[in-house]
């Protein structure tokens, strides 16, 4: 003989809810003693059979048959005032109840997935047992969209409707091909989730330095919070591999990373470009607090003697350099130069420069200083040459140094790049690309550890724990058994492509984290919400018990609605494909019945955290079942004392109102 369901609310003011097998005949009685309630709770308990309360006095004679649904629930009561055993609390709760029929499951995903399809995913219970959702808020007119309709009735509203960037989301910079990286002083960091190929933000200022007769650049990128892996790291299209000249170091952004070594310092650049003769003196000003002075000079046109042949012959140029403390009037010969072993820099205070070329040449003096603020000044001091002597010099740049590190902020995936002027590379490459992946902390239930995954369930975990080495909401604080439940649905692979069955890959940056998390939730079917006192989410899965049973003797005030709008012919999704070098893409899902042929009516989705276009159907298809087969609300209210289900909850509805269920009765005699 079968089992019979139990329902058990085990406490008084919270939602949670157990479901347990008891054996078939047995009494309620028997039923409410086997729960183990504890002293405290066993008298507050009230049992319902199918939405029917049993009263206590007879529980020792009901036996609830095979098929029926018990429930038992802990329910809050006391004296009143007169002894008479008067509920206190009488606060009414509001809810709305999607209710259809067990029958609809199958037609959900036959919807969803096409009957055909269907056929072969017979033998997974991922979707081909997919039922609706038991919670849905709201009502509009039949003249708005499909969309609009779902952003403020369904379950779990689409990943992102409404404004073209609402907070929280990724902005184009990483979701167009031919972006460039930015330098914006106090841009929100990254928050990279899964893995994306990003354009990372100029993480300080670069600068070009020159040593002998090479010059070459200096550039710091800060990819996002960490830890991320970075890979493939590229110019433009091209792997930065294939350029010579270029050192390269990354941080993945953990506690224990090294400090870099090719961006130690920050460092102020200001363009000068004034050229030098032997009759003016040209002065500029330091920034506060340097502790390094840099003097970038170079000869544009070449340096050289002309000759009878038409040969170069070696040319000299002497510059004399002097500095003071600003607001004083004594010049000062700078110390020894910090590049000493350089051609022309052996003696302090003097800069020589000597060559017999065509092209340009570049020299570069620094020395160190007492950290203040400083106004220096060069002069040339050999003579202007003849038509024959090509030696135009320019102060092109100074640049100061501080002790200030480049970046005082722990916990951020870096690139530094040391890149030298060739050929190839000239100037400053904005276009500078990589692959990032998160590093996100997995539960195994009973510690965490650090993987490489894009599993939504984790990404939503890792934004309501910590940033960097910042801990933000407390493990106890989390709903980890409902979220681990979530990562497994997660990860099985999905029924139309070898691949999990939901991911998450995107950029969060700006907004607040509530946004993030109902993001990344809605790209995973499911909506975030707080579960007696605790961060869980709502999922729209299968189930077969239902928690309760709403009727006309525990529920008043009925409302119907239902929902009216043309639904679309098909769906433009708009997501980032990987496939395609994480450049935007878009795939038109039809629903049933319409094709490229006949489809005229369309809307447009977008799922920026969505990279594979097989996922982007799934979801799609999913959003157009929903919208057809949800267009009903149901509204109760309800005494706090009779509510035992909450958002998501499988329950039951018998109204006479709307003429759904059995037709009830009230026994007003019995003969014995």
């Amino acid at each position: 003989m079968a089992d019979v369901p139990v329902v058990l609310h085990p406490r008084p003011f919270s939602r949670a809810t157990r479901l347990i097998s008891s054996p078939a005949g047995a009494t309620v009685a028997e039923i409410v003693n086997g729960l183990d309630l504890g002293a405290p709770y066993r008298d507050y308990a009230r049992a319902w059979v199918d939405g029917v309360e049993v009263p206590v006095e007879v529980w020792s004679r009901v036996r609830p048959r095979p098929g029926r649904t018990v429930m038992v629930a802990v329910v809050p009561r006391g004296g009143g005032g007169g002894g008479g055993g008067k509920d206190i609390v009488r606060t009414i709760a509001f809810i709305a109840v999607a209710v259809v029929a067990a029958a609809y499951a199958p037609a959900i995903a036959q919807y969803a997935f096409g009957a055909e399809a269907m056929k072969g995913f017979a033998a997974t219970t991922l979707f081909g047992e997919l039922t609706l959702a038991k919670a849905i808020t709201g009502v509009i007119g039949a003249s708005v969209t499909m969309l609009g309709s779902l952003a403020i009735n369904a379950l779990i509203p689409p990943p992102k409707f409404g404004a073209p960037d609402p907070p929280g989301l990724q902005t184009p910079r990483y979701q167009l091909t031919g972006v460039q990286n930015k330098l914006e002083p106090y841009a929100n960091i990254p928050r990279v989730m899964g893995k994306r190929r990003v354009y990372p933000l100029m993480a300080a200022r670069p600068y070009s330095e020159i040593q002998g007769s090479d010059e070459f650049l200096r550039v710091l990128l800060c990819v996002g919070w960490g830890p991320l892996r970075l890979t493939d790291i590229r110019i433009g299209e091209t792997a930065i591999t294939a350029f010579t000249g270029v050192e390269i170091e990354t941080r993945e952004g953990w506690t224990t990373d090294q400090p870099l070594t090719l961006f130690t310092r920050a460092l102020n650049q200001e363009t000068v470009v004034a050229t030098l003769d032997p009759s003016t003196w040209v002065q500029r000003t330091t920034q506060p607090l340097t502790t390094e002075i840099i003097l970038d000079l170079t000869c544009p046109s070449g340096l050289a003697i002309y000759n009878d042949s038409g040969g170069r012959d070696q040319a000299t140029v002497a510059l004399s350099v002097q500095y003071r403390p600003n607001g004083t009037t004594t010049w000062l010969t700078p110390p020894a130069w910090t590049n000493s072993s350089d051609p022309g820099m052996s003696v302090a205070g003097t800069i020589t420069i000597q060559g017999a070329d065509a092209s340009a040449v570049r020299r570069s003096a620094r020395f160190v200083v007492a950290a203040g603020q400083y106004d220096v000044r060069i002069q040339r001091t050999t003579a202007a040459g003849t038509s024959r002597v090509v030696d135009t010099t320019q102060w092109t740049y100074l640049k100061t140094v501080d002790n200030t590190p480049a970046l005082n902020q722990p916990g951020l995936a870096l690139i530094a790049l040391r890149i030298k002027a060739t050929g190839q590379l000239n100037g400053v490459p904005n276009s500078i690309n990589c692959l990032a992946e998160s590093y996100l902390p997995v539960w195994n239930g009973t510690t965490w550890t650090f993987t490489i995954t894009r599993n939504p369930a984790w990404a939503f975990t890792d934004l309501l724990r910590r940033r960097a080495g910042e801990t933000f909401v407390a493990d106890n604080r989390i709903d980890l058994t409902a979220i681990q439940s979530w990562a497994t649905a997660c990860d099985a692979t999905a029924p139309n492509a070898s691949e999990a069955t939901w991911t998450f890959d995107g950029v969060l940056e700006g907004g607040s984290i509530f946004d993030g998390l109902r993001q990344i939730a809605a790209h995973a079917r499911a909506l975030y919400t707080i579960r007696d006192g605790k961060h869980s989410v709502v999922r729209d899965v299968a189930q077969t018990v239902p928690v309760q049973h709403i009727t006309p003797r525990n529920s008043s005030g009925y409302q119907g609605r239902k929902v009216f709008v043309d639904l679309p012919h098909a769906l433009r999704v708009r997501f980032v494909n990987a496939a395609l070098g994480y450049q935007e893409d878009e795939r038109i899902v039809y629903a049933d019945g319409y094709s490229a042929a006949n489809a005229t009516r369309f809307e447009t989705v977008e799922m920026p955290g969505v990279t594979s276009a097989t996922q982007a159907w799934r979801e799609a298809r999913y959003v157009l079942a929903v919208a057809a087969l949800r267009p009903e609300t149901h509204q109760v209210s309800m005494d706090v004392e009779a509510l035992r289900c909450t958002l998501g909850d499988y329950v039951v509805l018998s109204h006479d109102v709307i003429s759904i269920g059995i037709r009830s009765a009230r026994i007003v005699a019995r003969t014995l």
